[in-house]
């Protein structure tokens, strides 16, 4: 409003028309707002026919330090859109340290926006020289491809400290052949431990069997008495007692004496019973052995 109320020297301004006249120039013009001139419309950009973008891709459209070996059927959905989870340039970017270029990422685009445009059989076509060109993983490693993990080639031999491993001692061996009670607890994880690492410590008496000959046979004072076993010791010894079985019994008598622990270890509330099917065994053991 100033410079309408006061005018430089030498212009008048006509307050009705919004015209200024120049004294200088004779003639008066009307000053309208630029308006900027409209964006062309958007269209894809002209591409070669299919046969010769199938025999000769521009590197340009495909890049391939970028976009390694992509599956077509991975960047264009059923309904032809592309992939949200491709939208994003930097996911599948094998390489982060290489920063993707706008042009790239055009190119990009129009590749797929073109793809969406081929009939199946052309899509199809594609795909395949794609994936073709996707180096062979067996033919790289020297190995065939193979789901099978874990193989018998590959495993290890059991451990030989297993404490089953020791088989059964000299001194049980001993007391079977002067025809004493061997009791079960010298078959458990503990006492055969002691008996294989500790032999020449261990401690003999002299006893005399039926014939009255004397003999030097193992203390069993230096193990837990028979009748104090619980189950757990008395499961575990009874594992051990049926390889002795095997090893020092004829198949008769062994399958006996499995049939005779098969029949306690299915007793109606064992853990409750178990003080009783104990002294049972016992009994019925130690008066097999006096009879012999």
């Amino acid at each position: 409003m100033s410079l309408i109320n006061n005018p430089p020297p030498g212009i008048s301004i006509n307050s009705s028309t919004n015209n200024i006249d120049n004294p200088s120039s004779g003639s008066s013009t009307q000053t309208t707002p630029s308006v900027p001139p409209a964006p062309p419309p958007f269209s894809l950009p002209t591409l070669p026919p299919l046969s010769c973008l199938l025999s000769n891709p521009p590197p340009s459209l495909f890049p391939t330090s970028y976009y390694p070996s992509i599956p077509i059927s991975s960047l264009i959905n059923p309904s032809g859109t592309i992939n949200p989870i491709l939208r994003s340039t930097n996911q599948i970017s094998t390489n982060p340290t290489v920063p993707i270029s706008a042009s790239s990422n055009a190119n990009l685009t129009n590749l797929i926006a073109a793809f969406s445009q081929f009939s199946p059989d052309s899509q199809q076509k594609a795909q395949d020289i794609i994936t073709n060109s996707v180096p062979n993983t067996s033919a790289i490693t020297g190995q065939p491809i193979s789901r099978i993990l874990f193989t018998m080639a590959n495993e290890l031999p059991p451990p030989l400290t297993s404490d089953f491993n020791y088989g059964v001692h000299p001194f049980i061996e001993q007391l079977a052949c002067f025809n004493f009670h061997v009791p079960l607890t010298l078959f458990t994880t503990a006492s055969t431990k002691k008996l294989h690492r500790e032999t020449p410590f261990l401690k003999q008496v002299t006893v005399y069997n039926k014939q009255n000959q004397k003999l030097h046979a193992l203390d069993l004072l230096q193990f837990p008495n028979e009748r104090s076993m619980d189950a757990t010791d008395w499961y575990e010894a009874w594992n051990r007692y049926t390889q002795y079985l095997d090893q020092y019994s004829d198949v008769p008598i062994a399958q006996c004496w499995k049939e005779h622990y098969t029949f306690l270890a299915k007793q109606e509330d064992f853990k409750r019973n178990f003080p009783a099917i104990l002294e049972f065994n016992i009994e019925q053991r130690s008066s097999n052995t006096i009879q012999r």
